[in-house]
């Protein structure tokens, strides 16, 4: 346990001074951002005969050193303290402390009925440039997804569309190797191990030729399943297509055991006073178990790339738009066809200044599938932000 602690607290002093040491030193840069949000939720009928509230504070820290010109080191580090309802923190303590990379780089460093301190290191990675190679190892992201909600393609690191307050996403320990055939054309050979050793290998290839960008990509998800699939982006400076898709087939023939489809398309369009329209709709042949359990999988952290919806169909629609320079909306709404789940979404966001933020968030549900009363989840968040 002491050592996480010194960790943080090294990080943290490290952080503080690097913010005046990177102006003189271009080899190394300290940036990140202290995060406040604040949540309440709340579900009719009352199930839990309380009002949930939660206040997360979340300093994250990003070490950029590039000692050569061929070598480029990046840590990343995430401090979070949660506070609030036992009922709520209790969920959170016994789910936050487990890392899905192979090395667990996560702790609980201190916890009490209503408060938590937690230390994730999410980003630990070593990378080597030589010509036209790259190879990179540790601790990262791997984002092969191109559509803006649900990535079939995304295997390496899938992610939840709602969560808010991580907008990195989750990292993997991985080895990646990438060659540059030409400034539009690269192809990318990964490898990585989950939490239990499980392998997950692919060869990714994409090319870019005038407006379209396409990509091809296959491998071995989790040691279980061979997996293909593709991508295809086009589009000109108002008005984008994305289509992605992939096809997981089982090694083993077991029960429970089927091949499974997803492909999503969605379009993005931008008007010329920057008003900007986007919708998306996802197929999935996995029929998947929606008890509550999973609902919240999915809404914060979903662990599987064959777990992208609760529903075989999914439809999300999207307007954001700068009201002023400063001060800008987003109105989202979703609907998950089988499960008659609805989801509706209001996000306002206010620039304070070059370094600080604020925003003001609303999540609705409302689920009535196969179920005995017809319920309703409502969840509000204040958010302040200080970047550095």
């Amino acid at each position: 346990m002491k050592y996480p602690i010194l960790i943080s607290l090294f990080l943290l002093v490290v952080g503080t001074l690097g913010i005046h040491a990177q102006k003189n030193n271009g080899a190394l840069r300290i940036s990140g951002y202290l995060n406040n949000s604040t949540l309440f939720a709340s579900t009719h009928p009352d199930l839990l005969e309380e009002t949930l509230w939660q206040n997360i504070t979340y300093q994250r820290m990003n070490v950029d050193w590039r000692p050569h010109s061929s070598i480029r080191i990046e840590v990343g580090i995430r401090n979070l303290l949660y506070t609030g309802n036992a009922t709520i923190l209790s969920y959170v303590k016994d789910n936050v402390d487990r890392d899905r990379g192979w090395g667990d780089f996560s702790w609980n460093i201190f916890s009490r009925r209503n408060i938590l301190y937690h230390l994730n290191i999410d980003r630990c990675s070593f990378q080597y440039i030589c010509g036209a190679w790259e190879v990179k190892a540790g601790r990262q992201r791997i984002n092969w997804g191109q559509t803006l909600v649900w990535n079939p393609n995304n295997i390496f690191n899938p992610y939840s569309f709602f969560q808010f307050y991580y907008p990195e996403h989750p990292g993997c320990d991985a080895i990646r190797a990438t060659y540059y055939h030409n400034v539009t054309s690269y192809s990318e050979l990964a490898a990585s191990l989950n939490m239990y050793g499980k392998p997950t290998v692919a060869l990714l290839h994409s090319r870019q030729a005038n407006s379209v960008e396409y990509r091809f990509m296959g491998g071995i998800y989790c040691g279980e399943d061979v997996v293909m699939g593709g991508s295809l982006n086009l589009g000109g400076e108002r008005l984008i297509l994305r289509m992605e898709s992939s096809y997981f087939h089982p090694l083993k023939h077991k029960e429970n055991n089927y091949d499974i489809l997803q492909a999503a398309i969605g379009i993005d369009y931008v008007f010329s006073n920057n008003l900007v329209i986007q919708g998306e709709v996802l197929y999935s042949s996995r029929n998947t178990d929606t008890d509550m359990y999973n609902l919240h999988y999915f809404y914060i952290d979903p662990q599987s790339a064959k777990d992208l919806s609760v529903s075989r169909w999914s439809v999300l629609a999207q307007a954001v738009y700068p009201l002023t320079p400063r001060f800008s909306i987003r109105i989202s709404g979703a609907y998950f066809v089988d499960k008659h789940l609805c989801y509706a979404g209001l996000y306002f966001n206010y620039r304070i200044s070059k370094n600080m933020e604020a925003s003001l968030f609303s999540h609705l549900f409302n689920y009535a599938d196969e179920q005995p009363i017809k319920l309703r989840v409502g969840l509000g968040f204040l958010q302040y932000k200080w970047i550095f």
